[in-house]
Formats: structure tokens, C-alpha cells, sequence
């Protein structure tokens, strides 16, 4: 029953143990990256339960009031998953669908736990998300520029390596 969740919550990443921000800009990546490089635990996501039940979330970055989805403009696996949707998009169809589903690391369904090892799927691809290592060469960039550990929506799998575990805490 993850819809339930609403209070804000930090995000780890168990791979290198740093939490998920807001990609600054400053070395000229799309706007909404996501990436596991912060050191600092602030509680900066908020889920929103979904009308399609309660084994779907929406997940919004509290500061910008963006809903997380698959960034546009790349076709392809891995998908970039940002902070870019200003309104939910609940259509499983859509691309831009903005439902994930979030998976206790021990329990084989979704789940309403509030804090603990959790793996998340984004709803509309069925991929489970990962940090990845992201090579960015767009109009804006002289020179490619690398990301190590992006929010990325990868494998329909579960990763052996528990790359794809994340620790959330809801405060």
C-alpha cells in the first residue's frame, strides 16, 4: 500500500551511500537531473498517492514541485528519470507517466513500510531504477560531461549486486 506514504523522506543510495539531489547545472546536464551525490540527509521527496491504488506512488521533489518521470528527448535503456513534470501523469501507457511502484527489499510485493531497504520500478517502463554513471554531450557543452551515479530506470530484473536497493526514511 504505498499510496498511503505523504510525509517527506530522504533517499540513499546503498551503492555509494550518498543521497539523491537536484543536479545544479553548473556542469551544463539537462535540467532534472537526478544524482546520488549529496552527503547531506535532508528529506526532500514527498509521495502522493496514486488514483490507479495503492500500490503506486508519485514522487515529488519538495523543493521545485516537480514530479519525477522519464526525461524526455532519450529513447533507449537506461532511462533518465528527473524532476520534471510539473503535474502527476497516472497513464501507464504514457511515457511521461509519473507512477512508480516501491518494493521492500525482503517482501515480493509493493509495499507501505516507512523506512528500511526498498527497490523502486518505474510503473509505466517496468524498470527497476539504479544510479549509473551517464555521459552527457549536449548543445549547451563543449565537452562531454560525466555523472557518476544518475537516477536511471535500467533492468526489468532486480539487480544480483543490490545496486538497485536504496534506503528511505520517511520523517
Amino acid at each position: 500500500m504505498a499510496g498511503t506514504l505523504q510525509s517527506g523522506f530522504k533517499w540513499q543510495s546503498n551503492y555509494n551511500r550518498q543521497y539523491l539531489r537536484l543536479d545544479d547545472g553548473k556542469d551544463k546536464t539537462p535540467d532534472g537531473i537526478l544524482e546520488f551525490s549529496g552527503k547531506d540527509s535532508s528529506r526532500i521527496f514527498k509521495t502522493k498517492a496514486s488514483s490507479k491504488g495503492p500500490d503506486y506512488v508519485n514522487i515529488m521533489h519538495s523543493n521545485t514541485k516537480l514530479y519525477l518521470a522519464k526525461l524526455p528527448g532519450k529513447t533507449g535503456t537506461p532511462l533518465l528519470i528527473g524532476a520534471t513534470a510539473e503535474n502527476p501523469n497516472e497513464n501507464l501507457i504514457d511515457e511521461n507517466c509519473t507512477l512508480f511502484e516501491l518494493f521492500k527489499a525482503e517482501e515480493d510485493g509493493p509495499t507501505n513500510a516507512t523506512h528500511g531497504d526498498f527497490r523502486i520500478r518505474h510503473a509505466q517502463s517496468n524498470l527497476y531504477l539504479t544510479p549509473q554513471k551517464v555521459y552527457f554531450n549536449t548543445d549547451t557543452c563543449t565537452a562531454a560531461v560525466t555523472s557518476e551515479a544518475v537516477l536511471c530506470a535500467v533492468s526489468s530484473n532486480q539487480n544480483r549486486g543490490d545496486v538497485d536497493l536504496f534506503t528511505l526514511t520517511w520523517g
